[in-house]
C-alpha cells in the first residue's frame, strides 16, 4: 500500500506564516533603529558644525592671510561641552557609519582645543581738539617741542607667539592622558591645557614638555590643549603665553 500524503491543515499553515512574519519583523526594526541612530548621530554633527561656523572668528595671522579664533573661553567650553553631547548620540550607532562620525568628532575636539582666542582690537583713536594759534609766533624749535609734547606716542605693537603642533594626547586609564612631545623631539614645547577639576569647573594651566606628562582628570573628562608653541622659538616663552592666558596658572 503506498505512503498518504498528509496535507498540512489550515492553522499549521498560519502558524508557519505567523512566524516567518515575526521574524521578518524582528529584523526589519532592527534595521530601522540602527538607521535612525545613524541619522540622528549625523544630524546632531551637522548642528554642531553650523554652531562651530557661527561662533568661530577669524584674524591677521602671524605669517601673512587669516587664521580662525574663538572670541573668548567661554566659546571654547560651549564648544566642547556641544560636542561632547554629540559623542553620546553617536555612540548608539554601532555601524561603520557611526563609527566615522565619532572620529570627526574627535579630531574637531582636539582641533577646537589649538584654535587660539582672539587678540582684543585696540580702541579708535581720540582726535586731538583743534589748538588755537597763539597770538604770538613761536620759534620752530619751541613750536616742534611742544608738539612733541602733545601727541601721544604709539603703543607698543604685541609680539606675536609663533604656535607649534608638538603634541599627541592619548588616554592611559578612564581619568589619566598621556601628552606626548613625538613631533617636536629633543625640543621643550610650552602648553596650556584646560580639564575639569574636582568642583566640575574648567582649569586653565600651563606647562613645560620635553618628553611627556600625564594629566589626570575626572573620569572620562578628556583634557584639551588651548595653546603650544616651541620654547625660544618665535617668541615662546613663559612671560609671553602667559601674558595670553592670564587667567591659567603656571
Amino acid at each position: 500500500m503506498a505512503p498518504s500524503l498528509r496535507i498540512a491543515g489550515p492553522r499549521s499553515i498560519c502558524a508557519q506564516v505567523v512566524a516567518v512574519l515575526l521574524t521578518a519583523l524582528v529584523v526589519l526594526l532592527g534595521t530601522t533603529n540602527s538607521s535612525r541612530a545613524q541619522s540622528e548621530c549625523t544630524s546632531a554633527f551637522e548642528r554642531w558644525s553650523k554652531l562651530s561656523a557661527a561662533r568661530t572668528r577669524t584674524q591677521p595671522a602671524a605669517g601673512g592671510g587669516h587664521e580662525a579664533c574663538l572670541p573668548t573661553e567661554g566659546v571654547r567650553a560651549d564648544l566642547l561641552l556641544a560636542l561632547a553631547k554629540t559623542r553620546s548620540i553617536c555612540d548608539a550607532a554601532p555601524n561603520q557609519s557611526g563609527k566615522q562620525t565619532k572620529d570627526m568628532i574627535d579630531i574637531n575636539a582636539s582641533a577646537i582645543g589649538t584654535v587660539p582666542v582672539c587678540r582684543a582690537e585696540p580702541p579708535p583713536a581720540r582726535e586731538q581738539p583743534a589748538r588755537q594759534q597763539p597770538a604770538k609766533q613761536q620759534p620752530a624749535k619751541e613750536q616742534q617741542a611742544a608738539t612733541k609734547a602733545i601727541e601721544p606716542e604709539p603703543a607698543p605693537v604685541p609680539q606675536r607667539v609663533r604656535q607649534r603642533v608638538c603634541l599627541e594626547v592619548s588616554p592611559v586609564g578612564p581619568d589619566r592622558f598621556v601628552f606626548a612631545n613625538h613631533k617636536c623631539r629633543g625640543r621643550s614645547v610650552l602648553v596650556v591645557i584646560e580639564k575639569k577639576g574636582p568642583s566640575g569647573r574648567t582649569e586653565c594651566k600651563g606647562y613645560a614638555i620635553t618628553r611627556q606628562l600625564t594629566v589626570a582628570t575626572l573620569k572620562d573628562a578628556r583634557p584639551n590643549i588651548n595653546y603650544q608653541c616651541l620654547i625660544d622659538e618665535g617668541g615662546c616663552n613663559k612671560a609671553q603665553v602667559a601674558a595670553i592666558f592670564p587667567e591659567c596658572d603656571w
